[in-house]
């Protein structure tokens, strides 16, 4: 029994890693598309950061990482019903709605005078896990991640 449990925990590990990873790096990403939208149209995005050259910018990588994490963890244990692309997509819009909303709340001085703001936060959110829940699928079908039992 207790080897079953040392097995399901280091899957989720690994889930979670992947999670953490493919978020990290799709958060990156972004950061660097408003750096370059910054620089071509001289606007900033204030939710985040335009460049990785403060301590802010650490802060919220960090938050994508963990959050990330807790995204591969949860959905690998979500999907175990089954083919239900209902709760695949659930699970990613949740998520992704939490991280929106967050950013939202963070910039809601600016949301009257840009409301648009709030189309690209969420819109980013849900972008980020889509691919997080993309690369587990894909990790799973190829067997580097078993799925919950």
């Amino acid at each position: 029994m207790q080897q079953i449990d040392l097995a399901e925990r280091i899957e989720s590990l690994k889930a979670g890693l992947l999670g953490a990873i493919a978020v990290g790096i799709t958060f990156t990403f972004t950061v660097f598309i408003h750096q370059t939208l910054t620089v071509s149209n001289n606007w900033v995005l204030p939710a985040f950061p335009s460049s990785f050259e403060d301590l802010s910018a650490w802060v919220r990588e960090a938050v994508a990482f963990g959050s990330g994490f807790l995204f591969g963890v949860t959905y690998r244990y979500i999907i175990r019903q089954g083919e239900n692309p209902h709760l695949k997509s659930g699970a990613v819009m949740a998520f992704g709605l939490v991280r929106g909303l967050a950013q939202i709340e963070s910039i809601s001085d600016r949301f009257t005078s840009q409301p648009w703001l709030a189309f690209v936060l969420l819109g980013e959110s849900a972008i980020v896990f889509a691919v997080a829940a993309a690369s587990i699928d894909l990790a799973i079908a190829w067997r580097w991640i078993k799925p919950a039992s």
